[in-house]
């Protein structure tokens, strides 16, 4: 019997030795850089709030903006693995939108980069066209089921439309109206992912795919009325669902 509560004992010695060995050993968290999120890196005059937004529209101001404002260009997008850290106070003095001088402006996040790399914009042979203010708009009926956003000069979109193969995907357009400025203080573009061959389906199998659209037609769309090209301009995707995402295009 005392052997055996000598054995006992000291097993319990043992374990309580490695139970508190196993406290003191740093929990490690997960490599950010392993899942990295998509990000849109914002123009200049947002920099006060944030640097980068989100795919769903959430900003995130950098911490350590520093050590990479050489490399981060407006409007591109970026795989990016971060932290969350605290924001601590910052002040803002922007009277002309309703904020009190010195009020206390917050980031819905605030991060440090821990890694950040260049989404390579697709090669323009393998977009769509875009067309601007075509007779159709009103008519156009849109297969975008949803977005992923704006890669540079090129807007991603998932379309989906009944037919035979999924080569109908090389007839797609995006069509954009140009509204007129209303109480936005930029130029909105309501747009429809168009396939301009529908009329000639004969098939009724159901196909899904993430089609890209060259939105350059924009620039030369201001170029040729005359009027100064804007720095960035709202592009509004109108679903199938009848659902609207609003995108920030920073013109190239």
């Amino acid at each position: 019997m005392k052997k055996f509560i000598k054995h006992l004992f000291v097993i319990s010695t043992l374990s309580l030795v490695l139970f508190v060995q196993s406290c003191k050993e740093p929990c490690h968290e997960p490599d950010p850089c392993l899942k990295p999120e998509t990000v849109t890196a914002l123009s200049v005059d947002y920099y006060s709030t944030a640097h980068f937004s989100t795919t769903e529209g959430n900003l995130l101001f950098a911490t350590n903006w520093d050590e990479y404002k050489d490399k981060v260009v407006p409007g591109q997008s970026y795989e990016m693995g971060y932290t969350e850290t605290d924001c601590g106070p910052r002040t803002l003095n922007y009277p002309a939108h309703g904020i009190k001088e010195g009020g206390c402006v917050v980031p819905q996040k605030c991060i440090v980069i821990e890694c950040l790399t260049l989404i390579e914009e697709p090669k323009c042979n393998d977009c769509q066209a875009s067309v601007v203010n075509p007779s159709t708009y009103d008519t156009d009926g849109s297969t975008a089921l949803n977005s992923t956003g704006i890669n540079g000069n090129y807007l991603n979109a998932l379309v989906g439309y009944s037919g035979c193969t999924d080569e109908p995907f090389k007839d797609y357009r995006l069509h954009l109206k140009h509204l007129p400025l209303g109480e936005s203080l930029n130029d909105i573009f309501v747009a429809k992912a168009v396939n301009i061959n529908a009329d000639n389906i004969i098939c009724q199998a159901y196909w899904e795919k993430e089609v890209c659209f060259d939105l350059s037609a924009i620039k030369a769309y201001f170029t040729a009325n005359g009027t100064s090209v804007p720095e960035k301009v709202i592009i509004r995707l109108e679903n199938r669902d009848n659902t609207t995402q609003d995108f920030t295009y920073h013109i190239q």
